[in-house]
């Protein structure tokens, strides 16, 4: 790797070091039974904004949910609600 001012790093821009998801859903009983719904989360670490490094992406935690409403044993309609907390 070159150090000299002005030298690339080549370290991909917009590819976080870490990044992790999780999530859960709760499938509805009796007159409910074909709803469900779900919520999640994602983490996205620290990232590069461009390829010389000079600018940094601060890590982010985002919060989803969703619901389905099945029609039959095939058909349904699902909502999904993305960043819930509007973090960029």
């Amino acid at each position: 790797m070159n150090n000299a001012p002005g030298a690339w790093n080549w370290n991909c821009p917009a590819a976080p070091g870490r990044t992790a998801c999780l999530w859960g859903g709760y499938a509805f009983a009796g007159a409910w039974q074909p709803l469900t719904v779900s919520l999640g989360t994602t983490y996205v670490g620290e990232r590069f904004a461009d390829l010389r490094n000079s600018y940094r992406v601060p890590s982010a935690l985002v919060w989803d949910a969703g619901a389905r409403y099945a029609i039959g044993k095939r058909e349904g309609v699902q909502l999904s609600l993305k960043n819930l907390a509007n973090r960029r």
